[in-house]
C-alpha cells in the first residue's frame, strides 16, 4: 500500500510538472531545447530547472521538445540561433555517447557546444519480471555466463543510450552474454520485462517508482548507495559485482562561442538552482541528484564521459548509428 500511495504521489508529481514553464515579464525568453519527449527524465529536469531559472534570470524560460535523430534536431536547432545565451539544450548521458561513436553528424558536439554546467544524475534500477525467477544479481549473472544457455536478452531506450550503455557496461564487467533489444523508451521497456520478452533492462527510479513494481524485481542500483524511496534494494557492488557504478546524468549545453558575460550569468542562475528547494526537494523524491560543479570542473566531467563511452563502445564493438 505504501509503495502504491509513493507511485500515485509521483505520477501526480510528473502530470504538474509536464507544464511548460510560463513566461513571467516581457523579458526576451529563455528556450531550453530537450532533444526527447514530453514525460522523460531529461524533460522533467528540464522543466524543473526551468522554473527556477525564471526566478534566478528574472526572464522567461520555456522548454521546447525537439525529440529526432539521436538529439540532433534539438542540436541544430540550437546553432541557428544567435550564441547569445537564449537558447539552451539540456541533455542526457548519450550525448556523450554520441560524440564519442564516431558517427558522422552535422554538428561536432565537443567544438560546436559548449557546457553550461551539469545539472544532475541518477543512478539505474536493475529490472528483470517477477516471472522470470531472478531474485538477485548473482543470479542474473550466472543465467548470462551458463553453458547451453541462450545469451540473456535486455532492453532499452535506444541504440547510444544511457540505458542501452549502462547494460553493456554491467556486460563487460560480468562477463555474460547479451543481445540488445533497443525500444522507443521508458514505457516500453517496462512493458518488455513485465512480459518476459526481455529478461533484464536498467531504468531511472523514477520510472519504477511511478509505475508500480507489483511485477518487476528490482534486483540492484547502479549508484555508489542505495536509493532512500528503495531501501530494500542493495547497490550492484554490494550485490558481488565489486565496483560497479554507473549514472544518467544532465546538463544544461549552450552554442559555442557565447559571450563570456551571458555564458556567466547562466551559470550563477544555474548554481543558485541547484541549491533551490523547489528543484532539490522534487529531484530527492525521484532518486535524483543536483549535481554542484564548478565550470572547468563541468568541463573535466564532460571530457571524461567522453573518453570513458569511447573505450566501452571500442571494447565492445559497438555500432552506435
Amino acid at each position: 500500500m505504501q509503495r502504491r500511495t509513493l507511485a500515485l504521489s509521483i505520477a501526480a508529481l510528473l502530470l504538474a510538472w509536464a507544464a511548460p514553464a510560463a513566461a513571467q515579464t516581457g523579458a526576451r525568453p529563455v528556450r531550453i531545447m530537450v532533444p526527447f519527449s514530453p514525460g522523460s527524465q531529461t524533460d522533467l529536469v528540464a522543466r524543473l530547472i526551468a522554473k527556477s531559472l525564471e526566478q534566478h534570470l528574472e526572464q522567461p524560460v520555456i522548454v521546447e521538445n525537439r525529440p529526432g535523430a539521436a538529439g540532433t534536431v534539438a542540436a541544430q536547432a540550437v546553432l541557428a540561433q544567435p550564441a547569445d545565451g537564449h537558447t539552451l539544450m539540456m541533455v542526457s548521458s548519450a550525448y556523450a555517447v554520441l560524440a564519442a561513436s564516431g558517427r558522422k553528424l552535422p554538428y561536432s558536439p565537443e567544438r560546436d557546444f559548449d557546457i553550461v554546467g551539469v545539472v544532475a544524475r541518477s543512478a539505474n534500477v536493475l529490472i528483470a519480471s517477477k516471472a522470470s525467477g531472478f531474485r538477485t544479481v548473482a543470479e542474473i549473472v550466472a543465467a548470462g555466463k551458463a553453458a547451453g544457455r541462450p545469451a540473456l536478452n535486455f532492453g532499452s531506450s535506444g541504440v547510444g543510450s544511457g540505458t542501452h550503455l549502462n547494460a553493456e557496461y554491467f556486460a563487460t564487467a560480468t562477463g555474460i552474454r547479451t543481445v540488445h533489444i533497443p525500444l522507443k523508451g521508458g514505457p516500453e521497456i517496462l512493458n518488455e520485462v513485465m512480459s518476459g520478452r526481455v529478461e533484464f533492462a536498467f531504468v531511472p527510479p523514477s520510472q519504477v517508482l511511478s509505475s508500480g513494481t507489483e511485477r518487476l524485481s528490482m534486483l540492484g542500483i547502479t549508484g555508489q548507495k542505495r536509493v532512500r524511496q528503495l531501501p530494500d534494494v542493495p547497490t550492484v557492488n554490494e550485490a558481488g559485482v565489486k565496483g560497479f557504478e554507473y549514472y544518467l546524468w544532465y546538463a544544461l549545453m549552450q552554442k559555442s562561442g557565447t559571450p563570456p558575460a551571458a555564458a556567466q550569468r547562466l551559470s550563477v542562475a544555474l548554481a543558485r538552482s541547484l541549491v533551490d528547494p523547489a528543484v532539490m526537494q522534487p529531484f530527492d523524491s525521484l532518486g535524483i541528484e543536483g549535481m554542484r560543479l564548478n565550470l572547468e570542473a563541468a568541463r573535466g566531467f564532460m571530457r571524461t564521459e567522453i573518453a570513458a563511452n569511447k573505450s566501452l563502445i571500442q571494447s565492445r564493438g559497438l555500432q552506435i548509428e
